[in-house]
């Protein structure tokens, strides 16, 4: 149980509290702070999710819970599963979901979001038409390239309906920018 106490203060960066209670040789007080210690660590993991999908700016929650993949049809290879595993996203490749309207995208899109910042990586989700008004607002004011940097900050930007609303040169040209 010391072992287990010392490694839940080593994540919570509270390794003096491991000492004192060594120390005690109480195994009531180890037990004790081991499950506060449990409930901080889940608290604080709660807690950074819920800022992982609150800065995601998600239109709304979706998940795969009851998620129908039947009418889906992916790359030889590819399932939901191999999807929501998000080794894709640790190669840093793309994803791109096609289909026709009301098919799922967005939801998939967002589902995949959400479990990214279950696994603690910064998500930021537009719509493309968004994205591009607020790439021409920050070039007009002069900070475009202190947004790009945010942009690049994130581990999954997400896209939704890229292609249904023409945009500008300038605003393509943005746009085609951040994708490149």
């Amino acid at each position: 149980m010391a072992v287990e106490l010392t490694n839940l203060c080593r994540q919570l960066r509270l390794a003096h509290i491991a000492e004192y209670v060594s120390a005690q040789q109480s195994e009531q007080l180890l037990q004790l702070v081991q499950e506060l210690l449990v409930a901080e660590l889940d608290g604080r993991r709660r807690a950074k999710l819920g800022k992982l999908v609150q800065q995601a700016g998600f239109p709304h929650l979706k998940t795969f819970e009851g998620y129908v993949t039947d009418h889906i049809v992916f790359p030889q290879g590819g399932s939901l599963d191999t999807l929501r595993q998000l080794e894709w996203l640790e190669r840093k490749e793309n994803l791109l979901l096609m289909g026709a309207v009301g098919t799922g995208k967005t939801h998939m899109a967002i589902a995949l979001g959400v479990e990214a910042c279950r696994r603690g990586k910064a998500v930021q989700f537009y719509r493309s038409s968004d994205l591009v008004a607020v790439l021409q607002e920050k070039f007009a004011s002069g900070t475009l390239s202190k947004f790009r940097e945010k942009l690049r900050k994130m581990d999954l930007l997400i896209l939704d309906e890229v292609g249904y609303v023409p945009f500008s040169q300038t605003g393509s040209e943005l746009l085609f920018n951040v994708i490149a």
